[in-house]
């Protein structure tokens, strides 16, 4: 850290989250930080809460919908140990991981940037990151500043990216990402011979996909169970589902990313037993995955792009879908085709429309009408009352340029 400090004062690599992320981002929900606890660091307050040691030779590991991806960095000293926290725990430093190199870990909202401070030309101009790959993953460059790691059937299991190398009176230092082994990406900083000032701050950045759950327990359709559910009475809920995928290089390399997502809502009904725990499996209507004891559910899913940081354009990319199911015995539920299912207009704030620049967000947004008519034992009841609407089930994602998708409804 004293290394780092002497020769970069006031670096941006550490400055605190309220100062480097968008306020209107700040304020939504994207607000990483590195909290430590013994000997290991943990990120928490963002979807993909990574995880490594003091000790950089370990590596770092960050969770995915797929499995963990553990992450190396080779040829690190395995002697540093001396890893702290900076920046109001926006981020971790280790000095001297390589000669004249510190390393700064700076989380993401879907992964982490592992920069490199350069200090002087008797360092490496190579760095380089053994990933942990499960049978099938394949390890592929994109271009010469990105690399992604893929399943066999081509969805993208994470993105590594050539962050901007600058100096220290900010000019450009050239950088390119390779995949030089079946499992190991290389970075290279051509920071010798260029005429610049140290140090030189550079680094990729690496992204992975994630999936989040909502449980909630809204008054239930009549007639209503008492609360808790004796033994044998049944019992309604309601989960939301937001799946994401990581991000997908775009092979123009004008710096665009695509990000694909599926947010699912539904309602689940069952008979509570003792020692019994629900599961909150949404499902998902578009692959005819009925799910855990859903009586409905409804989906929208949908991709879009982004420059991080900078801007992010729908490009008319949704669909949506909904699907109902005789899971409760004591009420049919009718799920009509979605009213709505579109990029929301832009508003007076700036958000929404087709495009958006830093600071504000697309909305993906959809919503049905449900129906629904009492039985009696699950069986249709005495003189057959008709279906009666429910209420209108909404969703609604915000899209920020920075890749982060948020729900926002329900």
């Amino acid at each position: 850290m004293e290394a780092l400090e002497a020769t970069n004062p006031g670096t941006p690599l550490i400055t605190p989250n309220a100062q480097a992320i968008d306020p209107a981002e700040l304020a939504a929900g994207n607000d990483p930080e590195v909290v430590q606890e013994g000997s290991t660091l943990t990120v928490q307050g963002v979807p993909v809460e990574s995880e490594f040691d003091v000790a950089p030779a370990k590596g770092v590991t960050l969770p995915s919908p797929e499995g963990a991806i553990h992450i190396e960095q080779v040829n690190v000293s395995g002697e540093v140990n001396s890893t702290t926290v900076a920046g109001g725990e926006a981020a971790s430093v280790t000095p001297n991981t390589l000669k004249q190199v510190d390393t700064v870990v700076r989380p993401l909202y879907t992964g982490l940037t592992n920069f490199e401070v350069i200090r002087g030309t008797e360092a490496t101009q190579t760095f380089g990151w053994k990933v942990s790959l499960y049978p099938g993953q394949t390890l592929k460059s994109v271009d010469s500043k990105s690399a992604q790691v893929t399943w066999p059937d081509g969805t993208p299991a994470m993105l590594i990216r050539a962050e901007s190398a600058r100096d220290a009176i900010g000019k450009s230092v050239p950088t390119s990402l390779a995949v030089v082994a079946p499992n190991v990406v290389e970075l290279t900083v051509s920071h010798k011979g260029g005429g610049f000032t140290y140090p030189v701050s550079a680094g990729p950045s690496f992204e992975v996909g994630y999936s989040s759950v909502v449980v909630t327990v809204p008054p239930p359709p009549t007639p209503p169970p008492p609360t808790p559910p004796a033994e044998g009475e049944e019992y309604y809920w309601e989960t939301s589902e937001l799946h994401v995928s990581a991000p997908e290089a775009s092979a123009s390399g004008a710096g665009w990313q695509e990000k694909q997502f599926v947010r699912v809502i539904c309602g689940h009904s069952a008979l509570k037993r003792p020692n019994e725990s629900f599961t909150d499996n949404c499902g998902n209507p578009f692959t005819f995955d009925a799910g855990s004891a859903v009586t409905w559910h409804a989906a929208m899913r949908g991709a879009y792009w982004f420059k991080p940081g900078k801007e992010a354009e729908q490009r008319g990319v949704k669909a949506c879908d909904q699907r109902a199911y005789q899971a409760s015995l004591t009420r049919a539920y009718y799920v009509e085709p979605n009213v709505e299912c579109h990029y929301g207009p832009k508003t007076s704030d700036g958000n929404g429309g087709a495009k958006v620049s830093a600071g504000n967000y697309l909305r993906a947004q959809a919503r049905w009408p449900l129906w629904g008519k009492p039985l009696c034992a699950g069986s249709t009841c005495p003189g057959n009352p008709p279906p009666a609407l429910i209420e209108e089930k909404a969703l609604e994602m915000h899209l920020w340029p920075s890749g982060a998708v948020q729900r926002t409804v329900p």
